[in-house]
C-alpha cells in the first residue's frame, strides 16, 4: 500500500514536470538565457536616450568641443603686424578668445607679459583690449583653409571700436575663427593725413601720379597732405583761398 503511494506519487510529479515544459537552462553566471521584454528594454533604451541627446544637443557639444582647447591651456603663436593705416575689423564681436577670458589676455599669454601699450600711433596708455584688425581681403579669405587670419592687437579702450586707425608696428596673434570681413567698399588708406586745418583725416592713395585723395575734404594733396587742388573749395583748405 506504502509503495503503491509512493509509485502514485512519483507518477504525479513527472505529469506535473511534463505540464511544466523545459527547465531553464542557468548560466555559469546563475541567469538564464531566456532575456524578458522589460528587460531588453531596459538595456536598449538607455542608448537610445543617449542618441537623442547628442541629436538635439549638437551645437552644446560643439561649443563643448571649441572649449576643450581653453581647458588644455591653449596658447596662440607670437607674431608681428607692420605699422600702417587699418581698419578695424566688422564682426569680431562675435568671436571669442581659446585658453584666455579676453583678447587681450590671450595677447598677454602668447607674450608671457603683464602689461602692453597701445599700438595706436602717439598712445602710451596701457592697452586693455585685443582689437581685430582688417590686414588685408587676401588674408581675409584665407582664413577660409586654415592660413591668414585676422591680427588682434593691443588697444586702449578709448581707441578700440573706431574708425580707420594708424598703428605703430606690434606684436600681436591671429584669430583664425573670426568671420571674414569683406567690405568692398572699403578703400586702401595711406597713411597720409590731409593737413587741412579742419581736417586731418586719412587719405586714399596714392595714385601713378603719387598724389592722395581725401574723402573728407574731397580734393587731392600731396606727400604731405597739403592740397594740390586748383580751385578746391574745402573749408579751411589754403589751396581755396
Amino acid at each position: 500500500m506504502d509503495q503503491k503511494i509512493s509509485l502514485d506519487g512519483e507518477r504525479h510529479h513527472n505529469e506535473s514536470s511534463l505540464g511544466a515544459g523545459p527547465t531553464p537552462v542557468l548560466k555559469a553566471s546563475g541567469l538564464t538565457s531566456r532575456v524578458s521584454a522589460g528587460e531588453l528594454l531596459a538595456i536598449v533604451m538607455p542608448g537610445i536616450f543617449a542618441s537623442l541627446l547628442v541629436i538635439i544637443n549638437k551645437e552644446a557639444i560643439f561649443d563643448l568641443i571649441q572649449f576643450l582647447p581653453a581647458l588644455a591651456g591653449f596658447v596662440y603663436d607670437e607674431d608681428y603686424l607692420e605699422g600702417g593705416v587699418y581698419y578695424h575689423h566688422n564682426g569680431s564681436s562675435t568671436s571669442y578668445p581659446r585658453g584666455a577670458n579676453s583678447w587681450i589676455g590671450a595677447i598677454k599669454k602668447a607674450f608671457g607679459v603683464d602689461y602692453l601699450i597701445c599700438c595706436v600711433s602717439g598712445c602710451e596708455e596701457e592697452a586693455t583690449c585685443g582689437a581685430h584688425i582688417t590686414e588685408s581681403r587676401i588674408m581675409e579669405l584665407l582664413s577660409l583653409i586654415g592660413l591668414g587670419g585676422t591680427p588682434v592687437t593691443p588697444m586702449c579702450y578709448s581707441h578700440h571700436g573706431t574708425g580707420p586707425v594708424e598703428i605703430d608696428g606690434t606684436d600681436c596673434i591671429y584669430d583664425m575663427d573670426c568671420p571674414i570681413d569683406i567690405q568692398w567698399g572699403k578703400q586702401s588708406l595711406s597713411n597720409i593725413r590731409c593737413a587741412n586745418e579742419c581736417c586731418g583725416a586719412f587719405t586714399i592713395g596714392p595714385n601713378y601720379d603719387d598724389e592722395y585723395w581725401c574723402p573728407d575734404c574731397e580734393h587731392v594733396v600731396d606727400g604731405d597732405g597739403d592740397c594740390i587742388t586748383e580751385g578746391c573749395s574745402s573749408d579751411g583748405c589754403e589751396e581755396g583761398e
